[in-house]
C-alpha cells in the first residue's frame, strides 16, 4: 500500500473498480491507499513518476488538519481499509503498527492523547470486527451519482484569495 496526494487516473479505470469509496468518513483520509489496491487488484498498475511536483499553498486555516489526538475517522477509515485489503494473517500485524505508531508514539506521552486514541482505535476494530469491513459505497453513475459534470474548484493567486 502506498499514499498519495497528487493522483491521475483514467476514467475508463475508475468506472471499473467503481470510484472512490464515498463510506469513507470525514476527511476520507486512506481514500487513496483504497483505491489503489482496488485498480491492482483489477488487473490495474499504479505508476509512480518522480519528477511531478505539487507545490502546496498553506492557509492558516482549512484543509486536512490533524493535531496530536487523531480524529475517530482517522481509526475508522485505517482499520475499514486494512479489513479489506491486508490478508487475515498480516492485519495483527498492521494493527500493531497503527497502535505504536499513532496512539502510543503520536500521542508525545500524553495521558489523554494516549487514552483517547487508544479508545478511539479499540472502538474502530470492534465495529469492523463485529460488522466486517463495509463493502465500498461507490457513487459512480457518470459524475458521483449527479447528472452534471462537477464545478470546478476556485483557482486562487498566490495570496491565497479567488
Amino acid at each position: 500500500m502506498a499514499p498519495g496526494g497528487n493522483m491521475s487516473f483514467r476514467r475508463e479505470t475508475l468506472l471499473e473498480v467503481g470510484g472512490v469509496d464515498e463510506g469513507l468518513v470525514e476527511n476520507a483520509i486512506h481514500w487513496e491507499i483504497d483505491l489503489c489496491c482496488r485498480v491492482r487488484a483489477a488487473g490495474g498498475r499504479i505508476v509512480h513518476d518522480p519528477r511531478c511536483r505539487v507545490h502546496h499553498l498553506r492557509y492558516p486555516t482549512g484543509g486536512v488538519r490533524m493535531g496530536r489526538v487523531r480524529p475517530p475517522s482517522f481509526f475508522d477509515n485505517t482499520v475499514r481499509v486494512v479489513w479489506r485489503h491486508v490478508p487475515p494473517h498480516q492485519r495483527a500485524v498492521v494493527v500493531w503498527r497503527l497502535l505504536r505508531d499513532h496512539v502510543i508514539l503520536g500521542s508525545g506521552g500524553c495521558p489523554y492523547a494516549l487514552g483517547v486514541m487508544g479508545l478511539r482505535m479499540l472502538k474502530a476494530l470492534v465495529r469492523v470486527v463485529r460488522d466486517g469491513p463495509a463493502p465500498p459505497r461507490l457513487p459512480l453513475t457518470g459524475h458521483g451519482g449527479n447528472s452534471s459534470p462537477p464545478k470546478p474548484p476556485p483557482r486562487y493567486n498566490d495570496t491565497g484569495k479567488p
